[in-house]
């Protein structure tokens, strides 16, 4: 079971989920825009015996605080957030798993701090931008919340 916490990272409390386990080999795991640190549910447990896995609710996500402003979510601010966080919980060359926005900034990270992470995993995310991808996030943000099925939420989401 996930145990919940926060820490403060450039000035900032994060709010995150340590899914435990006992692997030597750590993973943090960051989620895509508008989406928390719950996004890894389902496969943070399956994959217990070989990560011991952190989700992190990214700055103005989740439960983590909301930045002052709108320069504050630059990928240099939270490629940061994510080398303090690491720092922080004193993880050793974690995996980093990113999903979309969570990869973007994953990757930032992994550029900046190459010796610091063990592997970088990338979720529906690569180095450039689509503009028809944008769009997608911007109509699947914009709603609808309720659907009659999880069917119907895979159709809506695919």
């Amino acid at each position: 079971m996930a145990v919940q916490h926060t820490t403060t990272v450039n000035g900032l409390q994060l709010h995150f989920l340590d899914h435990g386990g006992s692997a030597p080999v750590s993973a943090v795991a960051l989620h895509g825009f508008a989406l928390n640190c719950h996004s890894f549910d389902e496969v943070a447990p399956a994959l217990s015996d070989q990560l011991h896995w952190y989700a992190l609710d990214q700055r103005g996500h989740g439960h983590s605080d909301r930045a002052e402003s709108l320069s504050d979510y630059s990928r240099d601010h939270m490629a940061e957030d994510i080398h303090q966080f690491i720092e922080a919980q004193q993880l050793e060359q974690p995996v980093v798993l990113g999903h979309s926005m969570g990869g973007m900034n994953a990757m930032t990270f992994a550029a900046r701090h190459p010796d610091q992470l063990r592997a970088l995993v990338l979720i529906d995310v690569g180095p450039g931008v689509s503009v028809d991808g944008v769009q997608q996030v911007r109509q699947f943000v914009a709603g609808p919340y309720e659907l009659d099925s999880l069917d119907a939420w895979v159709e809506f989401a695919s």
